[in-house]
């Protein structure tokens, strides 16, 4: 009837061989593997909401504006953390959409993915991101799909879980206090006060509010174990503080999710060995097992018509959402320990501290070398600047760090000594204000059309401070003290010598976000200025002003658009120049080709994957390479304020690199020049060897 295989097991049998096949391994494994024999695979009971080869946490469901049910979770999207929204379209196929994007802002730098729930009471979605440098709660409107409220507390951090109360106007949630207690704490929004609901030594976690009523539920390590292995489900009234315990099993009772009608709740235990989630009855005080997994399932949310739940579960190597069906029935009896009105317990015994056998120590710096290596430097403005080794040490903390080079910069053994460069810089960063001290020796050439040969010596020291203002801005200063002995092709100029000293001040902004092959999207920039003192006036004082500027926008997962603006500037009676050309900047054109006092950049790029991965068969085996990407481009560029300016230039054309990862990249151009009337007749290709921009 049919010439394909698998048409015929679909009409024969209702699957095909992919579901055959699949049917088949789970079958052998219930066979042969004793403890698959009395569990289930968590995509036989549920149903899988997140898409495959995404990763997705902590759960919430809620109803959208229109009354539909709605599924709330984090979620990686491009390389950061996000909350995502999962709902169905009118043809009833899932979607997801992305709400909040973490990483990119100081407003969200960072959203914990399994830290912190999420929460939906009524059109209100609770979260926790960093802001700055502390936590902070936020309120987003699901129906206005905005923020409308924030809230950040001092001498607590690590906050986690925050649950709203049933009129809307408290909120408990986990923190940890300034001498290292995790416990949970009450903020009352109108009055703008917070109240500490625990304070001992346990570790309360994931609260959750009745729905009608005082109570908050939450999972605490003050169960029966000495060794605070364990953990129970507990609940405290906000009003009188009084805890009850409601769960203390053998395991680890934890994630607990009230059900809508406040006479229930769901929980993840793995009393049995593997996590799976139960249902706790607050009358008959018994529990009823849901999941039967073999992988594990955490972090239930009730769905809001209390017909299932949807879950965390691990399945083939991912963390993805599933919905569940609830089950209902008596249950089992489950036992709780009458402790006292604080839930302490009998038997729980706080270890003194020479129990343990570990004797501390002051920290000291023991330094280990973290990179070594050798090579030439090339720079678009200096040529040619150097050669030799490099070597960097760091001890274990990584806020002590060594940087010495040596090379030498000499054409035979008669100048060997005077051309050898060397130097080596101390840099700290065990506060947020980081400096640096470093000192140096360096001999460098410079050759371009107009000027010719040009030798330069600086002997000299430097000092420098950096001030993080967030994790996307900063602040940099810098101060270098140097002897100068600089060298023409000219003979009426001479040498020329002279004691000067250079103060840079810095900002940057950097809210790009990079993948392996490069800025995915954002943008940065940062501003400079310099001023060079010459203490002998003998002709090398100068300002300089540099400003750059990029943009990234994604036009898919892993096509880009990249844009560049680039001028750098100097003032004073210095003859330094900056220069275009050549593959690091002003493509088509000759390396260095161009100069002035004054110069100006402008790129555009497409870049877009060409091959992923690239295997040679040969008889002794194979040579895979990284993956190959390519571009088109568009680059203008023009330089003023010297002896000969140019209007503008630019140039237009493709290229192909091979991506090494996060290493420099090797990439061919094809370009063609134009001075936008005209447009060179022949394709020139160039060599680059860095990374793009």
């Amino acid at each position: 009837r049919i010439d394909n295989f698998s048409l015929v097991l679909q009409q024969t049998i209702n699957m095909n061989l992919l579901e055959l096949n699949d049917a088949f391994f789970k079958a052998m494994k219930r066979r042969y593997y004793p403890s698959i024999l009395n569990r289930q695979f968590v995509r036989d009971l549920g149903d899988q909401i997140t898409e495959p080869h995404t990763f997705h946490s902590r759960p919430a469901a809620g109803r959208a504006p229109g009354g539909d049910i709605v599924v709330y979770a984090t979620g990686a999207h491009d390389g950061v953390i996000c909350v995502a929204k999962f709902d169905r379209d009118k043809k009833g196929n899932l979607r997801r959409k992305i709400l909040i994007e973490g990483s990119l802002s100081t407003t969200f730098e960072s959203i914990p993915a399994f830290r912190s729930k999420l929460e939906v009471r009524g059109d209100t979605l609770l979260f926790v991101s960093k802001r700055h440098e502390k936590d902070a709660i936020y309120l987003w409107h699901t129906k206005r799909k905005r923020l409308f409220g924030m809230f950040t507390f001092d001498g607590l951090s690590v906050i986690s879980s925050p649950t709203l109360s049933p009129e809307g106007e408290r909120i408990v949630f986990s923190a940890i206090d300034e001498t290292g207690q995790l416990d949970l704490f009450l903020y009352d929004i109108p009055e703008d006060t917070i109240e500490r609901l625990t304070d001992d030594t346990f570790a309360e976690q994931d609260p959750d509010f009745h729905p009608t009523s005082n109570g908050v539920i939450f999972a605490s390590d003050r169960c029966r174990s000495s060794s605070g292995a364990n953990q129970g489900i507990y609940m405290v009234d906000v009003g009188t503080g009084r805890i009850v315990p409601l769960t203390c099993g053998a395991g680890k009772d934890a994630y607990p999710d009230w059900a809508p009608n406040g006479k229930s709740f769901l929980f993840s235990s793995d009393r049995d060995g593997v996590f799976n989630i139960y249902e706790y009855h607050m009358d008959s005080h018994t529990i009823t097992k849901q999941t039967n997994v073999l992988g594990g399932v955490t972090m239930p949310s009730f769905l809001p018509d209390q017909s299932g739940f949807v879950a965390s579960a691990f399945s083939e190597g991912e963390y993805h959402i599933f919905d569940f069906p609830l089950k209902t029935g008596e249950g089992l009896m489950e036992r709780v320990m009458a402790y006292d009105e604080y839930a302490t317990g009998p038997n729980w015994r706080k270890r003194p501290a020479e129990d343990f056998s570990y004797t501390t120590e002051n920290y000291k710096q023991k330094l280990a070398i973290d990179f070594a290596g050798a090579g030439v430097a090339i720079d678009p403005n200096f040529g040619t600047i150097g050669n030799g080794g490099q070597i960097v040490l760091t001890d274990l903390l990584g806020n002590h760090q060594y940087f010495f080079f040596f090379g030498n910069s000499s054409y035979g053994m008669e100048d060997f000594f005077r051309r050898l460069n060397f130097g080596g810089q101390y840099v700290n960063l065990t506060h947020r204000l980081h400096y640096s001290l470093g000192a140096f020796h360096l001999n460098s050439y410079v050759r371009d059309n107009l000027l010719g040969f040009r030798a330069e010596k600086r002997v000299g020291a430097s000092v420098g401070l950096s001030y993080p203002l967030s994790k996307f801005t900063r602040v940099d200063a810098s101060m270098v003290g140097r002897y100068v002995e600089r060298e023409t092709a000219y003979a009426q100029i001479g040498l020329q010598k002279s004691w000067v000293a250079t103060a840079f001040f810095s900002h940057v902004v950097d809210k790009t976000l990079w993948t392996i092959g490069g800025p995915l999207k954002g943008w940065r920039y940062y501003v400079t200025v310099g001023h060079t003192a010459d203490f002998q006036g003998r002709g090398f004082e100068t300002t300089v002003l540099h400003f750059e500027v990029r943009k990234y926008f994604k036009v898919t997962r892993r096509i880009v658009m990249a844009h560049r603006f680039l001028t750098r500037n100097t003032f004073g009676s210095d003859f330094e120049l900056f220069y275009l050309g050549g593959p690091w900047d002003l493509r088509g054109y000759d390396f260095r080709e161009f100069m002035g006092r004054s110069t100006y950049l402008i790129n555009n790029e497409v870049r877009f994957p060409l091959i992923d991965r690239f295997v040679l068969g040969l008889p002794f085996g194979t040579i895979e390479t990284p993956q190959f990407r390519g571009s088109f481009f568009f680059d203008m560029g023009m330089t003023d304020r010297w002896i000969i300016n140019t209007d503008w230039l630019g140039s237009f054309g493709a290229g192909v690199e091979l991506n090494l990862g996060y290493a420099p990249v090797i990439r061919v151009n094809f370009t063609r020049a134009t001075d936008f009337s005209t447009i060179s007749k022949s394709t020139n290709l160039e060599m680059f060897i860095g990374y793009n921009y």
